[in-house]
């Protein structure tokens, strides 16, 4: 991967791109960080996803405070862990609703991370539910979490 993006590096300037690199659901933090790293370049950095470092077995707080230094961008989310017949997995959920330490990779980000935005995600369950009702359910999750960035973490919100 190193390769395809070095060559690409002029492309991307000529486009006026900044580049991030996620964490993705097979991508351990410190494969990012090296890429990231080895390319030096001040227009790539790397995409911390809040959430996908559980698939590697990484903590996502670990994973965040790993990160944060290289972060250009975050995608912002929050599971829950749940236990049913099909085994233990993580489900998600409004932010805030889950079992992340939403404040602490919030206060990381803010203290390490030289990015200035987060995009929320709501990667919600639609199990049984008809698409009408789950698309409901799914935008009442993200009222709930934009409410929770704004009023508890003070997402958005100037000198908090």
């Amino acid at each position: 991967r190193y390769d395809e993006f070095k060559a690409n590096i002029p492309l991307m300037e000529d486009l006026g791109m900044t580049v991030s690199i996620e964490n993705h659901c097979d991508t351990y933090a410190d494969e990012v960080i090296w890429l990231v790293r080895q390319l030096n370049h001040p227009s790539i950095g790397a995409c911390v996803d809040t959430i996908n470092s559980f698939v590697v077995l990484e903590g996502p707080e670990e994973c965040v405070e790993k990160m944060a230094p290289y972060a250009n961008c975050c995608h912002f989310c929050d599971n829950k862990l749940v236990v049913d017949p099909d085994g233990t997995h993580f489900i998600g959920v409004a932010i805030g609703q889950g079992d992340i330490d939403c404040v602490k990779v919030l206060r990381t980000l803010k203290e390490k991370a030289p990015l200035d935005r987060i995009t929320f995600e709501v990667e919600y369950e639609m199990g049984s539910d008809p698409l009408e009702v789950a698309r409901e359910k799914e935008i009442q999750a993200c009222k709930e979490s934009i409410d929770y960035l704004r009023n508890v973490l003070g997402v958005g919100v100037r000198n908090r």
